[in-house]
């Protein structure tokens, strides 16, 4: 059947499980009605709308130039939109308070081939009132000259699942919506099976918003976003991957669960966006950002993750599966921006490399970047599983810029694959601080192989430490350590130092370097060895010694951090300059006794060579 009628709409139910259209050629309509093409009003209940043509001509090519709703559902009750052309109007489908509605392998804002736009000239589906319950599943939304998805604040309980959003129905061109999806009540998006999964690319801004307090507890997982259909080229989305505003609390994107975790990539704008204040407690766990589904860069076009001036968000875990692979973006890994960004947590991820861990992917940036008063954020932790690999990205490791304060950067590999092992260099420092800013607390740290500095405090290059350390700057340029002897007896090592600073307590970390001193001459740290707390005076260079399990041709470095009750962190110095262990010599043969002790007297001592050891 045919309907043209400019004056209302096609159909109108308000019965009990109507049906319009059906599952075979001949049952199809086409309906192309001047107001709404179906109107389920108030009772209607259990009505099926299929396989119908609803807005274009009977070829499902041309828009016949209807207004209004292609589908129009108001206070009705498990009404299925199911297989059906819903073009050329002004929404697609507009259901206000509707409950348990199931709209399922449509095409909201294409051609019936899915190859073309045939826009309706708002939404794709609109979703306000009380609805509840909302399924929407399968479909092709692309086109629409406004949002893809949109559901205004009332709504609950709206799932979203294995759609293609602003692509062609091959998945591999765009047919932009303005916003994929954007949400104002809380949805499920996506989930962790393959036939969970929505393909959102395309769009000509963000490929998923949540704003707004209504639409907190909301979920994102196993989805891809602004890539073609098989992750592998960019289909990018005009903004975000997914943009978090405006009061959206506990927002959770990814999962640990096997097939949760989503494929962020090639998007214009950031890969995830987080901001405004009280915007809180977002969770990132499985994701990748950056890269394709082989592990080859497919970049975002700005920052990989930017937290903008907001707080609480957990980038990451200690558990298995909760780190994101952050790589391949064209800016920072994942940025830490202003104030009010404090007390987040970045632990557990990949940032720079491959999902292996072990090859390089860099970011255009630095790995982490905290910068503009964004305070007391946490970048690592005290458990191995909270530990970042944050290496091959072009600028340092970490960077920590503009006024930012009391920052804890713990537990990390930097500059080494995920094995600790391997040096895979970032292209500047491996933390840099630079500007004001202090309390920043580097402790714990696996630092080696960076272009720059394993620490660089004002990134100018090694700092020269000064008398009562009266000097301000990044971190207050701290006085590092200064060796003045390490010698090795018989497999314990005994370091005495100078340190000169103000009053207090500080923990002092002994590092060993496996392949030799920094190029520069300080630094860096590859192996932590012992940590100690000593007290100084502040009364100018004092002597204290730390004692290590170690050996005779060891190349070690020193830092220095303030450390008060608790213990609590403060300000870390830059690292010492490298020193090598030496060994005791008791004859004062210039012969290690360690050698002579295995009957190895290579001095041409009186004793046979080798021989028993004439020094006991």
């Amino acid at each position: 059947a045919t309907s043209t009628s400019a004056e209302s709409a096609a159909v109108q139910v308000t019965g009990t499980d109507s049906i319009i259209g059906g599952p075979t050629m001949s049952d199809r309509n086409v309906l192309s009605a001047g107001s709404d093409g179906v109107a389920a009003e108030t009772g209607a209940l259990r009505t099926l709308i299929q396989n119908n043509i609803i807005g274009l001509d009977s070829t499902g090519t041309f828009a016949i130039g209807a207004f209004g709703s292609g589908i129009y559902a108001n206070l009705d009750a498990d009404t299925t939109i199911d297989s059906n052309v819903i073009s050329g109007y002004w929404d697609g489908i507009f259901a206000n308070g509707s409950t348990g509605m199931v709209i399922i392998g449509n095409k909201i804002g294409t051609n019936r081939a899915g190859t073309a736009a045939a826009a309706n000239g708002a939404k794709g589906v609109w979703l306000l009132g009380a609805a509840d319950g909302t399924l929407i599943s399968n479909n092709l939304v692309s086109g629409n000259t406004d949002e893809g998805v949109f559901t205004n604040n009332s709504v609950t309980n709206t799932t979203i699942t294995g759609n293609t959003i602003g692509m062609n129905a091959a998945g591999d061109a765009p047919i932009p919506n303005s916003v994929g999806v954007y949400l104002q009540g809380p949805a499920t998006i996506g989930g962790p099976l393959p036939a969970n999964r929505n393909i959102i690319s395309g769009n000509t801004g963000n490929a998923i918003t949540v704003v707004g307090s209504f639409a907190s507890g909301t979920t994102i997982e196993g989805n891809r976003i602004g890539t073609s259909a098989d992750g592998l080229s960019a289909v990018a989305n005009g903004g975000a991957g997914i943009q978090v505003d405006g009061g959206a609390d506990n927002v959770v994107i990814g999962g640990a669960a096997a097939g949760a975790g989503n494929l962020i990539s090639g998007n214009t704008g950031h890969g995830v966006h987080i901001s405004s204040s009280g915007t809180d407690n977002t969770v990132l766990h499985g994701n990748v950002i950056g890269l394709d589904t082989a592990g080859n860069v497919l970049g975002n076009a700005s920052q990989g993750i930017y937290v903008a001036a907001t707080d609480g968000h957990r980038i990451g875990g200690s558990g298995a599966g909760e780190g994101n692979v952050i790589s391949g973006n064209a800016s920072n890994g994942v940025m830490l921006d202003g104030t009010g960004a404090t007390g987040n947590v970045v632990a557990g991820n990949i940032v720079g490399l491959d999902p292996t861990g072990s090859l390089p992917r860099p970011n255009g940036g630095a790995g982490v970047a905290i910068w503009t008063f964004a305070d007391g954020n946490t970048i690592g932790g005290a458990t191995p599983g909270d530990a970042n690999t944050i290496s091959g990205n072009t600028g340092a490791g970490v960077s920590i810029a503009n006024g930012a304060d009391n920052n804890m950067v713990r537990g990390n590999r930097i500059g080494l694959d995920s094995s600790g092992v391997a040096v895979v260099p970032n292209g500047a420092a491996g933390i840099g601080k630079g500007g004001a800013g202090a309390g920043n607390t580097f402790i714990s740290n696996q630092i080696v192989g960076n272009v720059g500095l394993g620490i660089d405090l004002g990134t100018t290059g090694v700092d020269t430490n000064d008398a009562l350390d009266v000097d301000t700057g990044s971190n207050d340029l701290l006085n590092y350590p200064v060796v003045t002897s390490a010698i090795d007896a018989l497999g314990t090592v005994t370091v005495d130092f100078d340190l000169d600073v103000p009053a207090g307590s500080y923990r002092i970390e002994l590092f060993t370097n496996p392949a030799g001193a920094d190029p520069s001459g300080y630094g860096e740290g590859q192996g932590l060895q012992v940590a100690s707390t000593i007290v100084h005076t502040g009364s100018g260079t004092e002597s204290f010694q730390i004692i290590y399990g170690g050996g005779y041709g060891d190349t070690i470095t020193l830092t220095a951090t303030e450390e008060s009750a608790g213990p609590v962190y403060g300000s870390t110095s830059e690292f010492s300059a490298a020193a090598s262990v030496a060994c005791t010599d008791t004859d004062g043969d210039t012969v290690c006794d360690i050698f002579e002790d295995a009957n190895l007297d290579l001095d041409g001592d009186p004793s046979t060579n080798p021989g028993p050891d004439t020094d006991g």
